[in-house]
């Protein structure tokens, strides 16, 4: 039997960014003519970005005021079926999916994951184009435990795959990836295995006395950079693609900041059908020549801002819930 037809359905504002990229110049490939990608969002509609923006708000505001499920999703589903996923809707089950905190085609919808932020420029939180601080702020990412838990299966392994884990626990609030591992966490998705790739020497005993004890059993400390090369041990969507299946719930985060070996990375995810079919969420920070980003990315910058919209709506289009990374 076939596989079910996947269908992906952006935003009009993210419709809107696509079709006018040429007039916004988001196929700037120099430093020369880069222009800011925050004029987009100056369009006609930008009443529409003020009323997404307060609805994002309410989104964040029932996120962080969710009361943590303190079981493991899997097994609530292996004992109850699937109806136990109304447990994570949001706003104590008042609402079906997180698609009706929005206006009407204000978030991009995938019918595998479910309610998606919109692909805008800059590619961070909207709120970053007036407010610098912004800048790391991952209240702009939309995800949608409801519809993760429905296709999740009682007896899938869950894996976190993290490559470029600088982390440093000291304080939770400063550590994106950690802020990802406790949100997926919170709606019941423990991860079995998180590994992380690291290039920078760290000594481990200084690494594991930093990890938070929910993590520490799955925890994997892997202290060498990661390769693109295919044939690689070192390539971890190979080491996916070997160990795990489609059954499987995977999540890979990637921000290495060498653009020579990330690039080619997130072409194989998007290429190589039977690794595209393993990744449910994917997180990355791709590096291009975008004005407004180019003071914190340096000269490790390669392809236009619209390369990077047509790479994650591509991803999206395949099934995974692919999310710009700060």
């Amino acid at each position: 039997m076939s596989a079910p037809q996947i269908k992906y359905q952006p935003s009009l504002l993210e419709e809107y960014v696509l079709e006018n990229a040429n007039r916004y110049s988001m196929n700037s490939t120099s430093r020369a003519t880069m222009r800011p990608m925050c004029s987009v969002l100056g369009h006609p509609d930008s009443e529409e970005l003020r009323i997404y923006l307060e609805n994002l708000k309410t989104y964040n505001f029932l996120l962080k005021t969710f009361p943590p499920l303190n079981q493991d999703i899997r097994t609530l589903i292996s004992e109850f079926g699937s109806s136990v996923c109304n447990k994570v809707l949001l706003s104590g089950g008042n609402n079906s999916n997180v698609s009706e905190l929005f206006a009407p085609n204000q978030i991009s919808t995938s019918s595998v994951v479910g309610a998606l932020e919109p692909l805008i420029p800059p590619l961070r939180h909207p709120a970053f184009c007036k407010d610098r601080s912004k800048l790391m702020d991952l209240s702009y990412m939309v995800h949608d435990f409801h519809a993760m838990c429905q296709n999740l299966k009682p007896t899938a392994r869950t894996v976190f795959v993290d490559m470029g884990a600088s982390l440093d626990f000291r304080g939770e609030s400063s550590v994106q990836a950690m802020y990802v591992l406790k949100l997926y966490r919170k709606f019941g998705f423990h991860f079995d295995h998180i590994y992380a790739y690291e290039v920078t020497p760290k000594e481990p005993s200084e690494v594991f006395q930093k990890v938070p004890p929910e993590f520490f059993a799955a925890y994997h400390w892997i202290n060498v950079g990661v390769e693109s090369d295919q044939q690689s041990l070192l390539n971890p969507l190979q080491m996916l693609a070997d160990h795990y299946n489609e059954d499987d719930f995977i999540v890979v985060k990637r921000d290495i900041d060498t653009s020579s070996v990330e690039v080619p990375l997130a072409y194989q995810l998007l290429e190589d059908e039977r690794i595209g079919r393993l990744v449910d969420q994917f997180y990355f920070e791709h590096h291009v020549y975008l004005k407004e980003l180019s003071p914190y990315w340096g000269r490790a910058v390669g392809g236009s801002d619209s390369d990077s919209l047509n790479l994650f709506q591509s991803l999206r289009q395949k099934g995974i819930g692919a999310h710009s990374w700060v």
